[in-house]
């Protein structure tokens, strides 16, 4: 499938994941930096986000490598807790500042802003209020979403509210092995996803009520992506199915829990039979929040699945086992350098085919 002309190369970061500097200028804790901070802490070799590649601090040097490398775009996202310390409240002037900054050398080098509201880090103060369980977080969010907005957008055209609904609470919140660490009910979960979905909508509506340009707006899913062994229908169809089906192990991880209420104005079909007495759903007024209008769709994909045996995304992932016990205080990162290195897992080749199909599914579903 040949790309259209106005395809944009571009590449994407994330606040906790590549700026470090996480308690300096006034910032304050995230959920990974309290939980990375535990003293058996589940991350592997004790690995925290303190210093990371340090972007906080060489943010020029980083964009001036994004220019060498001839790249049209990159998708940046805000840290909440460097611009509401304890998430709401206050706000930090110099979380704005370094945002701005940021947005303008990437202007200054020929580079497309494009930022994500939300990447993860959720602030530790409203995880105390409750975090995602807690309804409030959608009017929390919204206060958020409009100081950003109003901070940046005058120069920021392409916003992200939300990314990947289906790791901060699939793999934080359903199976524990993200922060925060936590293995909720599925019912728990379900009044999680309808506040996401809630803070996602009210966030679409914020940004074009504040924005001082026309704005476009996306959110950022991810999920399985099944690609057909052969061209035949049969395949296809079959592929086609799994990447947009719903089951009772995997429905936290899959493309129709976080989609269809946002492009086809329902649950998927048999969460009300899974959920049971849990169950609840929106209002008419509570779904025209979450039917707020995007202007594309913003899709995750990592790497194609073939093994279509396998009955949910959700297979194969083991349990965390063990508890941290306590938080210990830090006072700063005290290091003068960085590891400047990308792990990343490798995929096999796909066939342009396969892949073509995969895009296909997607227009087809969420067109």
């Amino acid at each position: 499938m040949p790309l259209p002309k106005d395809f944009i190369w571009g590449v994407a970061g994330a606040s906790y994941q590549v700026e470090g500097a996480w308690n300096e200028d006034g910032k304050g804790p995230s959920i990974w930096d309290t939980y990375t901070h535990w003293r058996n802490s589940p991350v592997h070799n004790h690995e925290t986000g303190d210093v990371a590649c340090d972007h906080y601090h060489r943010y020029k040097e980083d964009v001036a490598l994004l220019k060498e490398m001839g790249v049209q775009a990159y998708r940046f996202s805000i840290s909440w807790t460097r611009i509401f310390p304890d998430g709401t409240g206050s706000v930090n002037p110099k979380g704005i500042e370094f945002y701005s900054n940021l947005v303008d050398e990437l202007i200054k080098n020929g580079i497309e802003p494009m930022v994500t509201i939300y990447h993860w880090d959720l602030p530790q103060g409203i995880f105390d209020r409750g975090g995602w369980l807690n309804p409030e977080i959608i009017g929390w969010f919204e206060n958020y979403t409009k100081v950003v907005v109003e901070a940046l957008s005058d120069r920021v055209k392409y916003w992200f509210t939300i990314n990947e609904p289906q790791i901060f609470i699939g793999l934080g919140c359903h199976l524990g092995v993200m922060a925060p660490f936590k293995k909720y009910t599925d019912g728990e979960i379900f009044r999680m996803s309808k506040n996401v979905l809630l803070a996602h909508g009210t966030a679409v509506r914020t940004i074009r009520k504040y924005s001082k340009q026309e704005a476009k707006i996306s959110y950022a899913p991810t999920g399985p992506s099944f690609i057909p062994d052969n061209d035949s229908p049969e395949a296809v169809e079959e592929a086609r199915a799994k990447t947009f089906a719903f089951d009772k192990d995997g429905y936290i991880l899959s493309n129709s829990w976080w989609s269809d209420p946002i492009f086809l104005r329902k649950f998927p079909d048999g969460a009300k039979e899974f959920f049971g007495a849990d169950f609840s759903d929106f209002t008419e007024e509570e779904w025209d929040i979450v039917q707020s209008p995007l202007d594309f769709y913003g899709m995750n994909i990592y790497a194609a699945m073939r093994d279509l045996s396998k009955l949910s995304a959700a297979e194969g992932n083991g349990e965390l086992t063990g508890e941290p016990i306590h938080a210990r205080t830090l006072q700063g990162p005290g290091h003068d350098h960085r590891e400047r290195l990308c792990l990343h897992r490798q995929c096999p080749p796909r066939r342009q085919g396969a892949r073509s199909a995969t895009y296909r599914f997607f227009e087809e579903i969420y067109p």
